[in-house]
């Protein structure tokens, strides 16, 4: 999709939740309790509508972000309930989180947080309030990606190699689980990018990787029967360390994973 359809639908989307914040959220707990203090806030909308790939049921998730002050005094003038609510449709669901600054950059210490945040659309954001978080965390993850990639690579080879000597079904499927959401990771890591949450990884690798689509047939064939297909692992393992060779970790870490296998 050009930057110039991205650009549009945000713009779209940053409308449509205006409209919801000047109307129906006034008369919530939240926007009783945060009132004009709205104004000053970050607000985001995450997820299925500002990637374009929402149905006509998909949630709007909108996300309002306090500086620090302003977050500690909504939390002690509400309940919980307050600042974490969906409102339901039609046409269709709306979801509001209220968070704080410091929630924030919590989140985008996570790859996945910050992949869903640098494709969220900007409703507004007075203080710069993300754009300065999502800078500081992309540096922070430029730091971490070598671990990062290790850490996947591990999960990847662990799960696999373990999974068929684990002493009960769920342990095998957690072990497996690991296994590909690493193999799934690791090609998107491999391009010095944050790689997304569970629920978008396979829509998203398959859309950045030339052989996404096979990366992600040979993982569910792999972890499919009752015992791992040995046949779809090997082959798997070596298109993800071709992907690990190509941006040079490759080598470096398969004889790390020797030292700590």
């Amino acid at each position: 999709m050009s930057g110039d359809a991205t650009a549009a639908r945000h713009e779209a989307l940053a409308l449509r939740v205006r409209g919801f914040l000047d109307g129906t959220f006034r008369g919530l707990p939240a926007g009783r309790l945060l009132g004009p203090r709205v104004s000053g806030a970050a607000v985001l909308a995450l997820g299925a509508h500002p990637l374009g790939v929402a149905g006509g049921r998909s949630p709007l998730q909108i996300e309002i972000l306090l500086v620090a002050e302003e977050w500690r005094r909504a939390e002690a003038e509400s309940r919980p309930s307050d600042l974490w609510l969906t409102v339901p449709g039609p046409p269709a669901p709306v979801s509001v989180r209220v968070r704080g600054a410091d929630w924030l950059r919590e989140r985008l210490a996570v790859p996945g947080g910050l992949w869903l945040r640098q494709r969220a659309a900007i409703v507004q954001d007075p203080a710069g309030l993300v754009g300065a978080a999502v800078q500081a965390a992309l540096a922070d993850f430029r730091r971490r990606l070598q671990d990062l990639v290790a850490e996947r690579y591990r999960d990847f080879r662990d799960g696999f190699e373990s999974a068929d000597a684990a002493i009960e079904g769920l342990g095998r499927r957690a072990l497996l689980g690991r296994a590909v959401e690493g193999a799934l990771a690791l090609p998107v890591l491999c391009r010095a990018e944050p790689c997304p949450p569970p629920e978008w990884l396979v829509w998203y690798l398959t859309r950045v990787h030339a052989e996404g689509e096979r990366v992600a047939g040979l993982c569910a064939r792999a972890a499919a029967g009752a015992a791992v297909d040995q046949g779809a692992y090997s082959t798997l393992r070596r298109m993800i360390e071709e992907a690990m060779d190509a941006a040079g970790y490759g080598e470096s870490l398969v004889r790390a994973y020797r030292r700590w296998a």
